[in-house]
């Protein structure tokens, strides 16, 4: 099992830094920016592209360049053009520090991948002039604006990257996958590609709807963070698994071959339902293992 120290970052500076200078290299190599958010297909997301797509009441604030007239002198109501976007112009990134990502046999902890994922996702955004917001799932959600400088996405990475307290295990009295899910509804806009990173160990059926809306109302990216013993049972004798989310504990003998495999088909049989609950939502699904490179695992996303 890994251990993470509890005043030792997930990711230090020097290793941020490493992240984003190879985000820069392979974007001045390539001229282009790899992005699951960016591209020159036109989006059925809302923005100020060049086809029209709907007109609807003015708002303050909307550019007044895009005030429908003719529209205006018929209803004798200030009205605005809607665009469909040639281009996403914000990424939002949720991202799953609870108990659960303290977890990790090989490579490194799940809570430190997903630092890793989200980083390489924000740096990505940043170097394609993309606006970037989070949220971090932690004792709550902590909620953190959008921004589109390395300065103003620092309290972000920061927060990504900060050492994890340790406390002691107790099951959750919110539902905060639930509570991510009503904040991106009420509080997300039009142009934004929503990614969620974790391992989703709470995502069931019940979620399908909010995940359903959520993708027809956004870009909607799922990536699951998953440890290597989360798929295979090794042999390694006897057992005792304390779970950092409830604190219950248990012995199992990993030496008996009945186990490993009723083991190794319920987590294939929980990989095969987290699937299909985020594909059926219609969310892009991946998943990226601890031990394996992050930038490899990523591009499919490219």
């Amino acid at each position: 099992m890994l251990q993470q120290a509890e005043h030792t970052p997930l990711l230090d500076h020097n290793e941020l830094e490493r992240l984003q200078g190879m985000i820069l290299d392979r974007r001045d190599r390539r001229r282009t920016v790899s992005s699951p958010y960016s591209g020159p297909a036109i989006s059925r997301h809302r923005g100020y592209g060049m086809e029209l797509h709907d007109v609807r009441p003015y708002h303050p604030g909307d550019d007044i360049r895009h005030m429908d007239w003719r529209a205006t002198a018929r209803s004798h109501k200030p009205t605005t053009k809607v665009y469909l976007e040639e281009r996403q112009h914000s990424l939002l990134l949720i991202t799953d520090r609870r108990p659960g990502m303290r977890f990790g046999t090989r490579g490194e902890i799940k809570a430190a991948r997903a630092a890793r994922v989200a980083s390489i996702m924000t740096f990505t955004a940043l170097a394609a002039q993309e606006h970037v917001a989070g949220l971090v799932i932690e004792n709550g959600l902590i909620q953190f604006a959008p921004a589109r400088t390395l300065s103003g996405v620092f309290p972000l990475i920061r927060a990504l990257a900060a050492p994890l307290h340790h406390t002691a295990p107790s099951p959750s009295t919110a539902d905060e996958f639930h509570q991510v899910c009503t904040h991106i509804a009420r509080h997300g806009e039009r142009g934004t590609s929503v990614c969620l990173i974790g391992d989703f160990h709470d995502v069931d059926e019940r979620y399908s709807p909010a995940l359903r809306y959520l993708a027809e109302q956004f870009e909607a990216i799922a990536i699951r963070i998953v440890d290597p013993a989360e798929r295979v049972l090794q042999a390694t004798g006897r057992m005792r698994i304390v779970s950092p989310v409830t604190g219950m504990i248990t012995v199992i003998d990993s030496d008996d071959a009945d186990i490993r495999q009723r083991y190794n088909d319920l987590m294939g049989q929980h990989s095969d339902k987290l699937r299909a609950i985020f594909t059926s939502a219609g969310f892009q699904y991946l998943t990226v293992d601890t031990d394996n490179d992050t930038f490899r695992q990523l591009g499919a996303l490219s």
